[in-house]
């Protein structure tokens, strides 16, 4: 397909979709994130880690309308799952969602951005708030899959 602007047919990439209140982030949930959980015996829930960053970068995760659960999960990670979580409930925690600017990234990867000024109790009591949250989609852990341990919708 040939353009007007004689370029051989190159078309510029489109702009990103903005990301709505309604969409979901689908985050990678490692396998030592499903832990037991205490309330419930024979059950599993997620660990506040599942929003805990690292030392010196955010959480990241996917605009699940943009993406599969093969770009979520990639190649390197069979025994990983996928969680969702609502752009919503992340907005109402005051969390910022920016997207990646970094080519080598997926175009639907975003930085799930904290709010500022939390001390480490508040930060831990919204983690655990945020893994509540978060719902199982897609995979299996080391244990098989949440769903058969009562982890689905939790």
């Amino acid at each position: 397909m040939a353009d007007s602007a004689g370029d051989g047919g190159a078309v510029a990439p489109s702009s990103p979709r903005t990301i709505q209140p309604e969409d979901d982030i689908y985050r990678r949930i490692i396998p030592d994130w499903v832990v037991n959980d205490e309330r419930a015996p024979g059950l599993k829930r997620l660990s506040s880690a599942v929003f805990r960053p690292l030392k010196d970068s955010p959480c990241s995760g996917y605009v699940a309308a943009e993406c599969t659960y093969q770009d979520v999960l990639g190649p390197a990670c069979p025994m990983c799952g996928v969680g969702a979580i609502a752009v919503k409930t992340l907005q109402d925690h005051q969390y910022a969602i920016r997207r990646d600017v970094n080519p080598g990234e997926h175009a639907s990867h975003v930085h799930l951005i904290e709010p500022p000024g939390l001390s480490k109790s508040r930060k831990r009591d919204l983690w655990i708030e945020l893994a509540k949250s978060t719902r199982w989609v897609f995979g299996e852990t080391k244990w098989g899959s949440p769903r058969d341990s009562g982890l689905a919708g939790r």
